[in-house]
């Protein structure tokens, strides 16, 4: 059983305008990725869905499984209203993107750059602190090393031959290295937090 946060609205732009997200977007999200087979694996323990009412959603898995929670949180598991997909007759290829979250976007080219600028009326304020949020793709290993470099990309997936290199140019290089799956995984390469503009906790704090 799940209880959702009271007060929570998606994009105040069309078609949904800015309603409240209720139990009914769960369950239709839920049930869409699992009719459609899109990223449906992440729900495999699901055996039925309930809307309770607005605010509390029950599941009832096939057998015990200790990965559900983590399968709610999958950013795989996207939470949108019913109005977008018919307003696209079921395909959303280009949009219309309409979330819940602290942004909204306003420029989206593939492989290339994600803009967002901040949700006014997000439901745990004061968060974000930004104004906007900018994500370049680089798909071509050496711009991305230069941008990095010049500190115009703050973040860098890298190998050990990559680090050596950029250690060069860069002595005050911080390494993460992240123990994940996937696309996700290996080591990240990222900008000094003492200097700026990361040196500013709003900017960390978006």
């Amino acid at each position: 059983m799940f209880n959702l946060h009271r007060g929570v609205k998606f994009e105040n732009v069309a078609p949904v305008n800015g309603r409240e997200l209720v139990a009914g977007d769960v369950t239709y999200s839920f049930q869409r990725m699992i009719d459609e087979k899109a990223n449906a694996s992440v729900l495999k323990a699901v055996e039925k869905m309930e809307a309770v009412d607005d605010y509390t959603v029950r599941f009832t898995l096939k057998n015990p499984d200790a990965d559900f929670l983590w399968s709610m949180g999958d950013p795989r598991s996207l939470v949108l209203p019913k109005e977008t997909v018919e307003s696209a007759n079921g395909d959303l290829t280009n949009g219309p993107v309409v979330g819940s979250g602290p942004w909204i976007m306003t420029e989206w080219v593939h492989n290339q750059i994600l803009k967002l600028r901040r949700k006014p009326d997000y439901f745990l304020q004061p968060f974000p602190y930004a104004d906007e949020f900018h994500m370049v793709t680089v798909t071509d290993a050496q711009t991305g090393q230069a941008a990095f470099r010049t500190g115009q990309v703050l973040n860098n997936l890298t190998n050990d031959q990559i680090t050596d290199l950029l250690r060069q140019s860069v002595p005050d290089l911080q390494l993460a290295d992240e123990k994940l799956l996937g696309a996700a995984a290996g080591d990240r390469l990222w900008m000094n937090p003492t200097k700026s503009p990361v040196n500013d906790v709003r900017v960390r704090q978006v």
